[in-house]
């Protein structure tokens, strides 16, 4: 059969000269005969289960223009490789495998090379000088690797770049202030790394950038003014470095491209103008951790692409804007650790897409709205810590992608507040997902429902202090799963059945031992209390 016919192969006179077989389920290594195929131009096998290492005999393949390896299981060092000697090679993709050892210095040498994608293996080393000597590299990648040590200087003398990545490396030093020079620069992605000092201002003259990533380095100083000039960024990502308190960089209000803006942990003051109405692209908007103050603008409800809105963290006063409702593709929402005041809206209850819902630790009073029964996909609800009061809602059930419950510390003992009331819904027995649900320190009443057991993940359930009566349900003991255990402080509430005695997985317990226990000797008291995590 003529080879030439066969799916992913393509010849010019009889000559295989392209290879091009993506997510085709290989398996094995790559065979060193490939290198017999003398005129192959293109060799592309992304995404199959190819292991091991490149063939040494590869080098002979003197007129391959590309290589592209991404998403398969392969391994070895690279700088055992003479990469060099290919010498029309154009583009090298190796992103997503398991390659180790130390960056290979010999790719500097190669001058052709446009497209460099090292990202997501094992590399060490450093970068040196000499990548100044990359004059056509177009991209440059090596993010999620192992690299350390500064940035040259010379990759300002990559004018052609488009795009230099080498986030989540341990690349320490400063920016270099040449990256000015990269007068083609798209892309420019160097966070989760060690580097440090001010920002360079000289960033601001990229002006066709459209990703900026600085983010969770150890930058210092302001924000620098000159960003007001990058106006075509659609990625502007700040947040988790060590900057001095900052006014709000109100020019971003005219980054009408921006889809990702984020800024938290900023050191970032002032308030929240209603321009925001202006980036009608966003998708994520992270402002968490500042100083930011006053009201939310009701405007946040008219955008509409966003998925992610975390304002936690600040200073916001008022009340949770009913606008938010409108909001019908968020995933993520969270305001917790603010000033906020009023209800939970009853519009919360249109996000059928939310996933991540945080109201705690602010000022909010009410009830939770029956409404957040109808979020279906919603996994984490915190309300703790304020003078919410109510009962649980009895649809509890309904949530049925629920890990998280948390309605816990709420100020009874001031101004009044008794917190949850009423009891435990029975319906809580249909929530297979939940992992945590914590309500201390409130006034629910009643029995805890036998149906608890029926949550077969929960690995947390705290009911302490609370007015909960009658027995512990036999049922705990089919939790499997369940690490602690808090039901002190409920003073009707009786003896604990052996069946939780006997579960293997709990090492901690509370409740009031001086009453009568089945299993005191196994379990009251068994060790300290730790700090319950939370989340």
């Amino acid at each position: 059969e003529d080879e030439c016919t066969w799916a992913g192969i393509s010849c010019e006179d009889t000559t295989i000269v392209r290879v091009v077989m993506e997510n085709y389920g290989i398996t094995g290594t790559l065979s060193p005969d490939l290198a017999m195929l003398s005129n192959l131009d293109t060799l592309i096998l992304n995404g199959n289960r190819i292991q091991g290492s490149i063939p040494e005999s590869f080098k002979r393949l003197e007129k391959l223009r590309i290589i592209a390896l991404k998403g398969n299981f392969m391994t070895g060092q690279l700088n055992d490789f003479d990469f060099p000697e290919l010498e029309n090679l154009r583009v090298l993709d190796l992103k997503d495998n398991q390659f180790s050892g130390v960056f290979p210095s010999m790719i500097y040498e190669m001058n052709r090379l446009t497209f460099l994608d090292f990202e997501n293996n094992m590399l060490t080393g450093e970068l040196l000088e000499d990548i100044g000597r990359m004059r056509n590299i177009i991209r440059f990648s090596i993010g999620n690797n192992e690299m350390s040590g500064e940035v040259p200087t010379q990759i300002g003398r990559l004018s052609s770049a488009t795009t230099f990545n080498i986030e989540n490396n341990w690349f320490n030093g400063t920016i270099p202030s040449e990256v000015s020079n990269m007068e083609s620069l798209l892309e420019f992605v160097v966070g989760s790394n060690y580097l440090n000092g001010e920002i360079p201002s000289t960033l601001g003259l990229l002006k066709d950038i459209e990703i900026l990533s600085l983010e969770y380095n150890l930058n210092t100083g302001l924000i620098p003014k000159s960003f007001s000039n990058l106006s075509n960024l659609k990625n502007l990502r700040l947040g988790g470095n060590r900057l001095d308190w900052n006014p709000f960089p109100e020019y971003v209000y005219d980054f009408q491209d921006l889809i990702v803006l984020q800024l938290e942990n900023c050191g970032l003051t002032g308030t929240l103008s209603e321009d925001i109405r202006n980036l009608e692209n966003l998708i994520s908007l992270r402002l968490d951790n500042n100083a930011l103050n006053k009201t939310l603008p009701s405007v946040l409800g008219e955008l509409g692409d966003l998925q992610a809105l975390r304002l936690d963290s600040n200073s916001f006063s008022g009340t949770i804007p009913a606008e938010l409702g409108n909001l019908l593709r968020l995933i993520d929402l969270r305001v917790n650790y603010n000033l906020l005041s009023g209800s939970i809206p009853n519009a919360i209850g249109n996000l059928m897409n939310l996933e991540h819902f945080t109201v705690g630790t602010n000022n909010l009073l009410g009830s939770i709205p029956d409404a957040i029964t109808n979020l279906k996909k919603l996994k984490f609800f915190g309300c703790e810590d304020t003078y919410v009061e109510g009962t649980i809602p009895y649809n509890i059930g309904n949530m049925e992608a629920l890990e998280v419950f948390r309605v816990y510390l709420n100020r009874w003992d001031s101004v009044g507040v008794k917190g949850l009331t009423g009891s435990i819904p029975s319906s809580i027995g249909n929530l297979q997902n939940l992992r945590l649900f914590f309500v201390y320190q409130n006034s629910l009443d009643g029995k805890i429902p036998e149906e608890i057991g029926n949550c077969r993940s929960i690995e947390i359930l705290d009911l302490e202090s609370n007015k909960l009566e009658g027995v512990v349900p036999g049922s705990l003991g089919n939790l499997k799963n369940l690490r602690i255990l808090r039901v002190g402080g409920n003073k009707d509430l009786r003896e604990l059945p052996s069946s939780v005695c006997e579960l293997d997985s709990l090492n901690i317990y509370r409740s009031d031992c001086a009453r009568n226990c089945t299993c005191c000797t196994v379990v009251c008291g068994f060790r300290p209390l730790q700090t319950v995590p939370g989340e």
